[in-house]
């Protein structure tokens, strides 16, 4: 049936499943019926964590470490940014609009460790002070304020936290 579906998939959309990208992952299948599958479907077999789009794909809650990807994106994002003079209006809305777009994007699939979301938060809020992403120092005005609406004289930049 799987054979089927994926052979009617091609011939509607003319595209085809590349057996090279194309791996197969199950659950709770006795082992003769998953070699099965996979001899009829040319596919390999695939284990569990992997990476889609970007995105460890676990059968666990995300862990800190898995992460890292996500730290590094968004410090990577800043440390290109900070050979720029902005303002702290244009950090605000590369904060609000880019920084925080790429958290979105993983926190759509996980829940995501609250030492995760602290340095985070941490990381905006350097890079909203200093142009860095990294500081020790503290920030002019307290972050609660920062994240209120900017009809209540904040910046308006969404509190990940809550």
């Amino acid at each position: 049936m799987l054979i089927k579906c994926f052979h009617a998939f091609s011939l509607t959309s003319g595209l085809q499943a590349s057996k090279d990208k194309t791996e197969i992952y199950t659950c709770g299948m006795k082992e003769e019926q998953i070699q099965e599958i996979i001899h009829d479907t040319g596919f390999r077999r695939g284990n569990l964590p992997f990476k889609y789009l970007g995105i460890p794909i676990s059968s666990k809650r995300i862990s800190i470490g898995q992460c890292e990807n996500l730290i590094e994106k968004m410090t990577r994002r800043i440390r290109i940014w900070s050979s720029k003079n902005m303002s702290y209006a244009g950090r605000a809305q590369l904060i609000n609009v880019v920084l925080l777009s790429i958290h979105q994007y993983w926190a759509q699939v996980f829940i995501l460790p609250k030492a995760v979301l602290t340095k985070i938060e941490g990381i905006c809020r350097a890079f909203l002070w200093s142009g860095k992403w990294y500081s020790n120092a503290p920030g002019n005005i307290s972050w609660d304020k920062i994240c209120a609406p900017k009809s209540a004289g904040g910046l308006g930049i969404k509190d990940i936290q809550r």
